[in-house]
């Protein structure tokens, strides 16, 4: 919300893109959220937090090409279809 209103380069913004840095026990559903949220409050694709985010988000896909998710173990569709849609907001499929 901050970006959108203020602007991916507001020092406000950048303290907590910087705060999201030091965050390190993400997990899929974690991954998707956050970044959809960056994604709608217009931070960019190259922004160094957005790159790692999704650089790790990748790294979390399965052999079978799905994504794990930590609420519902056993049905890993909703997860897979959210992460590939948060994927291609940022043109990474």
């Amino acid at each position: 919300m901050l970006g959108g209103l203020r602007g991916p380069d507001d020092p406000l913004v950048n303290k907590t893109l910087d705060a999201l840095t030091r965050f390190k026990d993400w997990d899929t559903s974690d991954l998707t959220w956050a970044l959809d949220c960056l994604y709608w409050g217009g931070i960019p694709s190259d922004q160094s937090i957005v790159v790692g985010m999704l650089d790790e988000l990748e790294s979390f896909q399965e052999k079978d090409g799905r994504w794990k998710s930590i609420g519902e173990p056993d049905d890993p569709a909703v997860q897979t279809l959210e992460t590939l849609i948060v994927l291609k907001q940022f043109n990474r499929v």
